[in-house]
């Protein structure tokens, strides 16, 4: 049995919604590496493909959140044969390495979704007999450790994660997994915290989706059902998640605060978080037969949160890239501010 299993574990909230993160934490805390920063690339990639049918717009999401910005620290697997894929999981465990591994909720007993919504999730393996895989998924509200049947495993596992009306599925599991290579992380701590920096100034994404959005919400409003405007309201969820990692991100970098255009960048993404907390609630509320008038104030936070993602991007990049190459070699790195 691999130690984490034994391990006090905590969960860290801004980690909700972004399993791999999660799971990746876990076991880099277990291995008594602390730097919580270097696994944080901020952005998420949001793809959406319009197909016209009676004049409908119909939306295709892909969101994947990887944990390292350099491939090489993770070494990942997909499309072995299920037999093939546990005697190579078995033989990782045999080396203390914990096996990062994703599954469909709709076949995990423990999970709310279970037998009735598809969705890939990351979870730790930890142990693998004849007839049981042992894991761990430190996520709420289950905050499970224990075994599975291989039967049930297998299923997990093998699941094509039909498309299920959220961000996570869609995409085969097909027997993914991966490990993590602690002294690559090590070696270049350095350059992976000045990658989260670039990353989170990247605009192509973003920008796009969100004009996409836009482009969708204003074609006739009323041919636009419930279950696509909260297909909408879960991919930009994903998105002011993803700013609520950034600012913390940003404000655990020394001397920021102090520098006066280090101020107006977090004031600008705690204006940007802001937006799409307003946006979000406003498209739950969102349907059929909704007032114009509601998707016009969706639109015009959508449009206000691009000029802001903008400001950021073109203007502001310098600046920070600047203040984390004068630290990138001394910079002192703990736990989140409220990891405990």
């Amino acid at each position: 049995m691999h130690p984490i299993f034994y391990d006090d574990l905590v969960f860290y909230e801004p980690y909700h919604y972004f399993c791999v993160k999660n799971t990746v934490f876990q076991v880099l805390k277990q291995y008594g590496f602390a730097d919580w920063l270097i696994h944080q690339l901020i952005n998420v990639q949001f793809e959406a493909h319009i197909k016209m049918k009676n004049q409908q717009f119909f939306i295709d999401q892909r969101i994947s959140t990887l944990p390292f910005s350099i491939s090489d620290i993770t070494d990942v697997k997909k499309g072995m044969e299920f037999a093939e894929g546990l005697e190579a999981c078995k033989i990782q465990l045999s080396k203390n390495a914990a096996v990062i591994a994703s599954a469909d909720t709709y076949y995990l007993p423990y999970r709310v979704e279970y037998g009735k919504n598809h969705a890939c999730h990351s979870i730790i393996i930890t142990d693998i007999t004849d007839t049981y895989v042992y894991l761990v998924d430190w996520y709420p509200p289950h905050f499970y450790k224990g075994a599975l049947s291989m039967e049930q495993w297998q299923l997990a596992w093998d699941s094509k994660n039909p498309y299920d009306h959220n961000p996570f599925s869609g995409n085969p599991i097909d027997q993914e997994w991966f490990t993590v290579d602690i002294a690559l992380c090590k070696q270049y701590a350095p350059e992976l915290r000045k990658k989260n920096v670039e990353s989170i100034f990247e605009r192509n994404n973003t920008i796009r989706s969100m004009q996409l959005l836009i482009k969708i919400l204003s074609f006739n409003v009323l041919k636009i059902d419930k279950q696509q405007t909260l297909q909408f309201h879960d991919a930009l969820f994903l998105h002011y998640r993803s700013s609520r990692q950034a600012i913390l991100f940003l404000e655990s970098l020394a001397g920021l605060k102090e520098h006066v255009d280090g101020k107006e960048i977090l004031y600008i993404f705690y204006e940007m978080s802001k937006l799409l907390e307003r946006i979000n609630n406003q498209l739950l509320f969102a349907s059929a037969g909704v007032m114009q008038r509601r998707i016009d104030k969706i639109i015009s936070g959508l449009k206000a949160y691009i000029g802001h993602r903008e400001k950021l991007t073109l203007n502001m990049k310098s600046v920070l890239k600047g203040i984390c190459d004068e630290q990138r070699n001394d910079i002192t790195i703990g736990y989140p501010p409220n990891y405990l």
